[in-house]
């Protein structure tokens, strides 16, 4: 039946079995539009056809039709049950396409969905709509996304949500895993993450039937959600000397949104290292993969200088290095004969670099603070080899080009047993590791592994032969010189580490090293007592008499 009395070229008069439809679109009597009409059997199409004979009684129905329902244009999908039983009765099509079924066995008036074979599809008004269900499906998707514990550790915007949520942890070091069992939060917190608040905009699903069946994520008591399986998140850590309102106006800078960081306070010199080189070497898609996680890292905290150790800008890091240039680092570069690399980005908005010195892949760069163009930090990032009778020392990068200076060391320890064995290296001997001046000890990392099957496309961690524990090391390390330390960002604790299951450590630990991020005050370089190792060395002490190196800034 159709408006203005017309009805369809194919008549009310039922065709075929009770449980199917044919279909006809509407071609005389001039009406427009693509409206429709089917029947269920002659009885059923004769019940209605008399209430509805008159135009003045079927536009009533026609303009309840058109308010029911949404209509989605998608591919075919098997008709719907109106409920067991035969199906008598007839439709009525709307203009936009809603159809209501007219008698059957109750007499009642329902709508439902059916499908024409042009594909359209007609929705009950109660049942969401497919655009709501495709919403909902990518809801699910982003929740999965950003929850999974590697993107979780990785979200200022989540980070500050859980921090304001739990409070500070409980210990020097990471919020651990008991204390973020009691992180709860409701949807609408969530609603400063874009691309979640654009789909929940669109859906119409309850929230419990969302939550149902996600990775990451579960309902608490109190209908709020929480994390299923809590990881370990590193926080930043004050030391113990620093200023409370330096350190509180460091850490607000640091953890901030690139957008609102506003002015970086004054004095402030946030330096990351990062030793790379596993990853960059994995060519596979995975490969690929855990590089975008490695960008994720190194952008998190905006620092200012980052030390990126087997990084090659023209070779295997030229994708990394292409996403530090875009968010607008600049870089110095170098390469030892046999292919080693270590690159030192800075920001030019921050930083200007007024000189530099090599020696083989080592690399030192002069940087002065735009705030003070009378001083400059010299940063080195180097691999330094197991010392030998006939090596050179790095004098030439420790040494200052320009006179008296702060200097702060990234270095990669791993070829003289790791961080804990510094002092081996002559140079070491006059500075402070930032790690053990704020935290206490150098930081953990799970060592790659070494047994069968476990390979650079594959990566695992190496294990105890008969605990099973993952195996751990202390292979890097941050040395100061001459600038005082506000913050260093914590490690994982050891328990939490060792009985890790091996794809999560593959997936948390990209390059199976831990980014070491540290906060200074550049501007307190005054001198300080000698530490214990330069008195109970004075043979060391006297190799510095030719280096005008700062004396170390004592806690």
């Amino acid at each position: 039946f159709f408006p203005g009395g017309c009805t369809s070229a194919g008549g009310v008069e039922g065709q075929g079995r009770a449980d199917s439809a044919s279909w006809f679109r509407h071609a005389s009597g001039g009406c427009s539009g693509d409206a429709y009409t089917s029947s269920f059997g002659g009885a059923g199409a004769a019940a209605i056809a008399d209430p509805l004979s008159s135009t003045g009684q079927q536009l009533p129905v026609l303009k309840l039709a058109s308010m029911l329902g949404d209509f989605d244009p998608e591919p075919p999908e098997p008709p719907c049950k109106w409920g067991s039983g035969s199906m008598a009765g007839s439709m009525v099509g709307s203009m936009d396409g809603t159809l209501l079924q007219l008698g059957g066995d109750d007499g009642a008036l329902r709508t439902g969905m059916w499908h024409t074979r042009v594909g359209k599809k007609v929705k009950q008004k109660d049942e969401p709509s497919s655009k709501a269900v495709r919403a909902a499906h990518q809801l699910r998707q982003l929740l999965d996304f950003y929850f999974e514990p590697f993107n979780f550790q990785h979200n200022r915007y989540l980070l500050d949500l859980m921090a304001r949520s739990v409070g500070a942890p409980d210990q020097v070091g990471p919020w651990l895993t008991e204390q973020l069992a009691e992180f709860r939060f409701a949807f609408k917190d969530l609603e400063g993450l874009g691309r979640i608040a654009q789909a929940m905009a669109k859906m119409r699903l309850a929230q419990c039937e969302v939550v149902d069946g996600l990775k990451h994520l579960d309902w608490s008591d109190n209908s709020q959600l929480q994390l299923k399986a809590p990881p370990e998140v590193r926080s930043l850590v004050a030391a113990k000397d620093a200023d409370p309102e330096a350190v509180a106006a460091a850490k607000r800078f640091l953890t901030a949104v690139k957008e609102l960081q506003g002015e970086a306070p004054a004095g402030l010199l946030s330096v990351l290292s990062y030793a790379v080189g596993i990853t960059l070497a994995d060519k596979s898609e995975k490969g690929v993969q855990r590089q975008a996680q490695l960008k994720r890292q190194l952008l998190l905290h905006c620092a200012d200088v980052i030390c990126l150790h087997g990084l090659d800008p023209e070779g295997a890091g030229e994708s990394v290095s292409t996403t530090l240039v875009e968010e607008g680092y600049q870089y110095a570069v170098a390469r030892s004969e046999d292919g080693e690399a270590n690159s030192i980005f800075y920001d030019p908005t921050r930083l200007e670099m007024i000189g530099r010195a090599e020696r083989g892949a080592g690399l030192a760069v002069d940087l002065a603070p735009l705030e003070d163009g009378h001083a400059s930090v010299r940063i080195v990032c180097v691999k330094p080899p197991l010392p030998s009778s006939d090596d050179r020392g790095l004098w030439e990068l420790f040494g200052s080009l320009s006179g008296p200076q702060p200097l702060v060391v990234c270095a990669d320890l791993s070829e003289v047993g790791g961080a804990g064995n510094a002092v081996i290296i002559e140079e070491f001997s006059a500075m402070s590791s930032v790690s053990v001046a704020v935290l206490g000890e150098e930081l953990q990392t799970p060592r790659f592994g070494l047994q069968a099957g476990i390979t650079e496309t594959v990566p695992g961690p190496a294990r105890g032969g008969a605990s099973d524990f993952v195996r751990l090391h202390r292979p890097d390390g941050i040395f100061f010189n001459g600038l005082k330390p506000l913050l260093a960002l914590s490690g994982h604790t050891e328990p939490y580490l060792m009985t890790m299951r091996s794809e999560d450590v593959a997936q948390q630990f990209p390059a199976f090293r831990v980014p070491i991020l540290a906060a200074f005050d550049w501007r307190a370089s005054e001198a300080a007592a000698p530490t214990a190792s330069q008195e109970e060395c004075p043979a060391t002490m006297s190799a510095f008499e030719d280096v005008p190196l700062v004396p170390e800034q004592m806690q």
